[in-house]
């Protein structure tokens, strides 16, 4: 081994020491931000349950209903509301603190799977991605602490609207409706705007750098040995290269990499998982691809009249003509071996 590689191999351990310290320090943060919302409720929920205790006894008190009560409860309910509009801010700022811990591991995990999983073991590892691939902003589940504390702060209102109507209207039914519908106004309020935040912080979330998406295609044949597709260049039909193009505005990854597949070969297929990604400057424009791993289903001539080749991995590495590529096609290779599992559709 010459120095050279010696000192490569060191900055490659101390790189990957790198992602992992940082990834340890990134979940610490994340559950200590995740308990100091809950304690953050919980002290909210301890709050009004004794102002409303509180409240109670001095209803109970025997004495006559004056200023002087009308003013602290006037001043309770002012105080609990502000507290309360206070903790759902900080609420919808640790989500969104949430979200970018979340970003920055699955980036790491990311950089480690393109970097230092060239046999797939970590193939479709991506615990923070959508289950749904086809809607990657999917928002949380309702329920959650922030519409918690929206209910309270509604409930308070209520009970402030409550206490305006009963001392300035005698009818009851009025009242009653009335702070039904302050209630039903405070929660929809809130409960738009905790939206509203969390779709712009889900979209920041899932906000691609890419500009380009590609496939790296397999099929079986008959003994169940993958193969792989790869196309002409368009430029320089000499060359061998992997199925990638731009992204369209409003198209996902996923649809870019089957889009681009089946218009440079004639290839109809699914995607199976995420493979790594490519850079490289062309001009002036550096490009950044995504690469997917996708299954073969149907085949037709090609769109753009690109010759197509299913070849072995080995194969392949001998004919794509960039190092990325190479690298790409080994790492699908190795997943392939690793999660394979067997297809009716052969080779044609």
């Amino acid at each position: 081994m010459t120095m050279n590689d010696q000192a490569g191999n060191r900055g490659e351990n101390a790189a990957k020491e790198l992602l992992l310290a940082d990834l340890s320090h990134l979940q610490d943060s994340f559950w200590k931000n995740e308990e100091t919302g809950e304690k953050r409720v919980t002290f909210f929920i301890t709050l009004v349950t004794a102002a409303i205790t509180a409240l109670v006894a001095i209803g109970k008190d025997g004495v006559q209903y004056d200023f002087s009560k009308e003013f602290l409860l006037y001043f309770a309910f002012s105080s609990l509301l502000v507290v309360g509009l206070v903790t759902l801010f900080r609420l919808i700022k640790r989500n969104e603190v949430t979200d970018g811990y979340k970003r920055d591991m699955r980036n790491i995990r990311k950089r480690f799977q393109d970097y230092y999983d060239d046999r797939g073991v970590l193939f479709g590892y991506a615990p923070f991605s959508p289950q749904d691939k086809t809607r990657p902003s999917e928002l949380r589940k309702f329920g959650g602490l922030a519409y918690t504390v929206s209910a309270m702060n509604s409930l308070i209102s209520a009970a402030f609207a409550a206490l305006v109507l009963s001392s300035r209207s005698s009818k009851p039914t009025l009242t009653v409706a009335s702070t039904a519908a302050a209630f039903v106004a405070a929660f929809l309020i809130q409960a738009a705007y905790v939206r509203a935040r969390e779709k712009q912080s889900r979209g920041d979330f899932f906000q691609s750098y890419f500009t380009h998406a590609g496939g790296v295609v397999v099929r079986y044949d008959k003994s169940g040995e993958p193969r792989f597709l790869i196309v002409s260049a368009k430029k320089i039909p000499e060359h061998w290269v992997l199925p990638k193009g731009h992204i369209t505005p409003g198209e996902d990854l996923e649809r870019t990499a089957v889009r681009e597949v089946w218009e440079e070969a004639g290839v109809v297929a699914s995607v199976i998982g995420p493979l790594g990604e490519s850079r490289f400057r062309m001009e002036a424009e550096e490009v950044i691809t995504q690469f997917f791993l996708l299954e073969h289903i149907d085949q037709q001539e090609s769109p753009e009249n690109r010759a197509k080749r299913w070849c072995t991995c080995e194969e392949g590495m001998q004919l794509l003509t960039f190092q990325d590529a190479r690298n790409l096609l080994r790492k699908a290779g190795a997943a392939a071996q690793r999660h394979s599992r067997p297809f009716s559709r052969e080779t044609r």
